[in-house]
């Protein structure tokens, strides 16, 4: 019997890049799972924003413009366009919010005490979390920004392909800070109503 030597990686990103490769596959190994965060943005859009467009509604009052209205209260002529946007931050916060029941349910399965008795360092455990929630939540952000440009949203004149850019980095950004907030508030819990 040969003696085989064992082969540590020692890199901090290794086990980083294998935890959140962990989260990454807990959720697109689900298909329900997958198809149910991307089809419920996409009826919202469809359903309630088309159908509730308050700036197709005519009045009848004079001097009232639908549009005027929308225009002074959202920013936007048309209602579609402020529910897009608001679409993609109810996918943030959703999105990420879940990552806390991800940590209850590692900490209750015992995941969480194996992975705390490896070489990997606790930061990289709860980073893992952090950017799987974060990915998630900008590869929604992506489905709704295409299915509000198929519907057809109405962008301002000085929008740019750097514009939109810009929407996914803060999209990014505001994932990381809110998954780390959630993931900090369940670190200590040990029940599911908690968070």
């Amino acid at each position: 019997m040969s003696n085989q030597e064992v082969q540590y990686s020692t890199s901090r990103l290794h086990g980083l890049w294998a935890l959140t490769n962990r989260e990454l596959k807990k959720w697109y190994q689900q298909p329900f799972v997958l198809a149910m965060g991307i089809l419920q943005p996409i009826l919202w859009l469809a359903l309630l924003g088309k159908a509730m467009n308050i700036s197709n509604i005519v009045t009848g009052i004079p001097g009232v413009d639908p549009r005027l209205v929308m225009m002074h209260t959202f920013g936007t002529p048309d209602y579609f366009s402020f529910m897009s946007m608001s679409m993609v931050a109810f996918t943030v916060v959703f999105t990420t919010a879940f990552v806390g029941m991800s940590v209850v349910w590692d900490k209750r399965l015992g995941f969480m005490n194996k992975v705390l008795s490896t070489p990997v360092s606790r930061s990289a455990i709860i980073l893992s979390k952090v950017f799987a929630a974060s990915v998630r939540a900008l590869f929604q952000a992506v489905i709704v920004m295409v299915v509000a440009f198929a519907l057809g949203i109405t962008t301002g004149s000085n929008f740019t392909v750097w514009s939109l850019f810009g929407v996914f980095v803060i999209v990014f950004l505001i994932s990381v800070g809110l998954s780390s907030f959630f993931t900090a508030l369940t670190l200590r819990a040990t029940r599911m109503e908690m968070p």
